[in-house]
């Protein structure tokens, strides 16, 4: 059954007119379901396995899996067009040769009992603590086990076996796996060994004990050093270490893993125009450039601790809020754009903000409730603009979208309503509070989209194995248990007329996947959610 839902925009708010040409409508598609796999869903145990395009993208292949007595993990998978109508079903067992009716498609081999190389149980591993006294650097070291979920692989738990040092002194604030030439650690992150998302989301990096890892940090010695490098887990030794003199002690704050190498933040402490740098290595651990960053007037001119390095682009940014107003008052943000050198530095301002704020007709949110900001995503768009996104910590956990020129300016501000209550607090109990996710800011054809989530606190959070690239390519071939469910509301937003639409919340009804969107070639997006009472599957195509 197919059923049109339309979201009508209100056009004013507080007096001010405020209007949006094209309004969020949805084409609501019921997935029919067996009987075995209705069962599964009325006991919360019918798991979403993806969405895959065919070769030409007109058909769409969704995937369920369930558990049954007499057959073990079973999938359903009911075939769709890009408007939602159902072409077709199969229920069949799990394994490569049911799964081989669909072209390019393969089972998961941690569901099948399959041995695979990429199975890390057994294996040894090790991750550097991060020593707060100056002393030798502490490897802890242990072997990933593997987790289940109703006697469905579900990921990694790391159990530590023991703690080895290393003979030099430093701080290893910098330290990952190196795979083959480059720097490639996506399959040692905390994030893609649980279940959980950010609630035991983590910066631990594990490197396997017979492989090479990427190292630096400050040096314990009297004179301020930076030590980088390349360090061979097996010998325990650097296959190369670099040696750099800096003019104050480099306390590390954050890094990211870039096309060229790693790209580390540190504080200096220093009393000129500025106390933080940034440093580009290459994977071997050459310095390439030091990059001072300005804008240290004073301590409520200085971004916090909470700092992000992303990338948009060909470029890499590093973002932090400040409160000039105080601690936890009114968050400004800084902004920095790094490509070989430092192409541009801004300091965007809560009055700024304030200045050319838009809200979406009908939404409560209001500026002065926001309080200590958390950085979530920057997009670069089709025209060049840049869209970054942070959201209140504390209650009401509302969004603020900033329209950026190519230059760094602030065009416009969009503030978006909070889901009610979400809990953006560091700090959560699984169980017990709501989980904030981070937005997602993406463009289709022109039109920029804003994807708010929030996991309520009674389900079960999440499990995290599979990836489409933000809903257009996919990437990898396999299909894996993927259950983030989670409330939601998205709006449109018109970067030319900078105009954002009022929100559209899914009829109620959760949406499901780590990114729970694909995207026809049309421009739709297609959504799977469930029915949060009766576990009813169902698409959103919304255009």
């Amino acid at each position: 059954m197919i059923k049109k839902l339309t979201l009508a925009l209100l056009m004013g708010i507080a007096g001010i007119y405020s209007s949006y040409s094209q309004e969020i409508s949805a084409n609501e598609v019921d997935i029919p379901l067996s009987s075995n796999a209705e069962k599964a869903a009325q006991k919360g145990q019918l798991f979403n396995g993806g969405s895959y395009w065919n070769s030409d993208m007109t058909q769409l292949y969704n995937f369920f899996l369930y558990q049954d007595k007499k057959n073990g993990l079973m999938f359903l998978e009911v075939t769709t067009d890009d408007s939602g109508k159902v072409i077709s079903s199969v229920e069949e067992p799990y394994n490569e040769s049911s799964l081989s009716q669909f072209p390019n498609i393969g089972a998961e081999p941690m569901l099948t009992d399959s041995k695979a190389p990429e199975n890390l149980a057994g294996k040894e591993f090790g991750y550097f603590q991060k020593t707060v006294l100056a002393g030798k650097p502490k490897l802890n070291i242990g072997k990933f086990e593997n987790r289940y979920y109703n006697d469905l692989w579900a990921g990694y738990k790391f159990k530590k076996d023991d703690q080895i040092q290393l003979e030099d002194k430093f701080w290893p604030f910098v330290s990952f796996a190196l795979q083959g030439e480059g720097v490639d650690n996506q399959n040692y992150q905390t994030r893609r060994m649980n279940r959980f998302l950010r609630a035991l989301d983590g910066d631990t990096d594990y490197i396997p004990l017979e492989g090479k890892a990427f190292i630096a940090g400050l040096m314990a010695s009297s004179d301020p050093q930076y030590i980088s490098g390349v360090y061979d887990m097996s010998s325990k030794t650097w296959d190369n270490q670099v040696i750099t003199n800096m003019e104050s002690a480099p306390v590390g704050i954050t890094y990211s893993q870039t096309p060229y190498g790693v790209l580390a933040l540190v504080s200096q402490g220093t009393k000129d125009d500025s106390d933080l740098m940034a440093i580009r290595m290459d994977p071997q651990g050459n310095i390439l450039k030091q990059i001072r960053l300005p804008f240290a007037e004073g301590p409520k001119k200085r971004p916090t601790v909470d700092v992000k390095i992303m990338d948009a682009g060909n470029s890499q940014f590093i973002i932090a809020p400040f409160y000039p107003d105080g601690l936890n008052k009114k968050p400004s943000i800084a902004i920095y754009k790094i490509e070989d050198d430092l192409v541009f530095a801004k300091q965007i301002l809560n009055t700024d903000i304030e200045a050319k704020l838009q809200i979406p007709a009908g939404s409560k949110a209001k500026i002065k409730d926001l309080n200590v900001a958390s950085v979530e995503n920057i997009t670069e768009l089709s025209n060049g603009d840049y869209m970054v996104s942070f959201a209140n910590q504390q209650a009401p956990v509302s969004t603020v979208i900033l329209q950026l020129s190519p230059q760094g300016d602030l065009k416009k501000a969009y503030l978006t309503e909070e889901i009610e209550g979400d809990n953006n607090e560091p700090v959560r109990l699984i169980g017990k509070n709501p989980i904030h996710l981070p937005s997602e800011i993406f463009e289709v054809n022109g039109t920029v989209y804003a994807l708010i989530r929030s996991v309520p606190a009674e389900l079960e959070q999440g499990i995290h194995t599979s990836r489409e690239d933000f809903g257009s390519v996919l990437k990898i071939t396999t299909v894996r248990m993927d259950e983030v469910m989670a409330e939601a509301r998205i709006f449109k937003i018109d970067p030319q007329s900078m105009k954002i639409s009022s929100a559209y919340d899914f009829d109620n009804q959760l949406v499901v996947g780590t990114i729970p969107y694909l995207t026809t070639p049309s421009g739709k997006l297609i959504f799977k959610t469930v029915d949060p009472k009766k576990g009813a599957r169902k698409q959103l195509i919304l255009h």
